[in-house]
């Protein structure tokens, strides 16, 4: 969890920093790369920019006017080797105001040349000294109002449409370029912040829309497994009463058959009395007719033998 929260919050940082790039008419530098003395600085447009050395230690300032980097790492890898030390980036400023800084430092003094080429700058370190500059550490200056830092920008801005190409030499330029160098980093360290900020309130978001999904989530479940429930009781309750009706249904088919083997059994024992009774009706009578001819016969006997005396 804590890993997934640490990866949102840096994409979040990465696409707020990326965001200053969306204006078409910014240069947008692609590319900074070092290959032995020389620093190839690649953008979508034809740079319009100001140089300046600085010393302790000995480096060399490109603010490129109304650029930004895009996909530039702040520490440009350096090859051993070469007289370069290291190789930083920087953008301050946003759309028509914003400036990318590129300050490449050297093993001790030298004098770079700067040449444009289409969009690409190339800067390559001669092996002579740098033109003098103040041998000091700078501390860095109190914040500038809102006024004084744009009057800086346009300061910078009017140098580079004046002279892109111009070495600035003079210590109060070099005392002009810390101050802007010290000023933009603190609106670079207060455009970090914010973007953390908006990280954080970006991924806090994030984590309550994602606790309303999985609530949601938990409904829909519950409410599914109630509804699954519940057809499966009407289904066994159909079935329940499905085998109460059959079960009916088979005991009154065989109370009908016993019903009909009872009259037909019943029939057959009436039949059978009738059948009886008749019989001995055939025979009272058979008898009665016997007797009574027995009698005759005994009769006309008794009248013969009067007779015959």
């Amino acid at each position: 969890m804590r890993n997934g929260a640490l990866g949102a919050l840096a994409f979040w940082v990465l696409v707020g920093a990326s965001a200053r790039a969306a204006d078409p008419g910014v240069n947008t530098i692609q590319k900074v790369s070092v290959k032995g003395g020389t620093v190839e600085i690649i953008g979508t447009r034809k740079p319009s920019f100001t140089t300046f050395p600085m010393s302790d230690p000995p480096r060399f300032v490109i603010d490129i006017s109304e650029a930004v980097f895009a996909g530039v790492p702040e520490d440009v890898s350096v090859p051993s080797g070469s007289r370069i030390t290291a190789v930083k980036t920087a953008t301050y400023g946003n759309d028509a105001s914003a400036i990318a800084r590129v300050v490449i430092g050297f093993d001790r003094e030298a004098e770079p040349d700067v040449q444009a080429t289409g969009n690409t700058l190339v800067v390559k370190v001669g092996s002579g000294s740098a033109p003098a500059v103040a041998a000091r550490s700078m501390p860095p200056p109190p914040a500038p109002s809102p006024a004084q830092d744009r009057a800086a920008i346009d300061q910078t801005r009017a140098l580079a449409a004046a002279a892109p190409t111009t070495v600035a030499t003079k210590s109060t330029s070099d005392a002009a370029a810390a101050a802007a160098l010290a000023r933009a980093e603190a609106a670079k360290q207060e455009a970090d912040r914010k973007a953390v900020e908006e990280a954080r309130a970006a991924l806090a978001e994030q984590q309550k829309q994602a606790e309303l999904a999985r609530q949601r989530e938990a409904i829909a479940t519950a409410e599914a497994e109630r509804k699954a429930r519940v057809v499966a009781e009407q289904e066994r309750a159909a079935q329940e009463r499905a085998a109460r009706e059959r079960q009916l249904a088979e005991a009154q088919a065989r109370a009908d058959s016993e019903r009909k083997a009872q009259e037909v059994a019943a029939a057959r024992v009436a039949a059978e009395q009738k059948k009886a009774a008749d019989d001995t009706a055939r025979a009272a009578a058979a008898q009665a007719e016997a007797d009574r001819k027995a009698q005759q016969e005994a009769a006309a006997r008794a009248a013969r033998v009067e007779a015959d005396r």
